[in-house]
């Protein structure tokens, strides 16, 4: 290793090299940081669901501290994916039978898979339901391989 004296342009990629590290150390700490705000983010979206349920309040209009007004509200985000208990071909049958083979590729896209199923679940005539009732309305060789959640989060519409 040089010493900062032994060679012109080492003083200048020593402090690019210290700079790394600090810039590499700040990257670390505002990651950690921004994990705990995660978290606390989602405890605090637990809590106020929670509360807007006690509350019987579809939305709450808020300030957000700068000025900019917000609306927050309860949503239910459906998610489905095969039931690690089905078998992958027994996944793919059940949907070729029931003429969704559009949505095979080597894998089948879990977004377009909650699609299908959302859109199912309206076809039916079912929003906003929990995820049995929503399978009670999809076709019984889709149900067998499918795993369907749903989870209640909040959406933010700033104006």
């Amino acid at each position: 290793m040089t010493d900062d004296h032994d060679t012109p342009h080492t003083f200048s990629v020593q402090d690019s090299a210290r700079e790394y590290v600090k810039t590499d150390e700040n990257v670390r700490r505002l990651e950690d940081e921004l994990k705990a705000a995660k978290k606390e983010r989602d405890q605090m979206r637990s809590q106020l669901i929670d509360e807007m349920i006690q509350a019987e309040a579809p939305s709450v209009e808020v300030f957000d501290g700068q000025g900019e007004r917000a609306r927050v509200y309860p949503i239910n985000r459906l998610f489905a994916r095969r039931d690690k208990e089905a078998a992958e071909d027994d996944f793919f049958d059940a949907l070729r039978a029931e003429g969704y083979e559009h949505l095979i590729k080597n894998q089948v896209n879990a977004n377009s898979l909650s699609a299908l199923v959302r859109e199912l679940a309206e076809d039916a005539g079912v929003r906003d339901e929990s995820s049995t009732v929503i399978a009670q309305h999809i076709p019984e060789d889709l149900r067998k391989v499918l795993k369907i959640d749903t989870q209640l989060t909040l959406g933010i519409r700033r104006s």
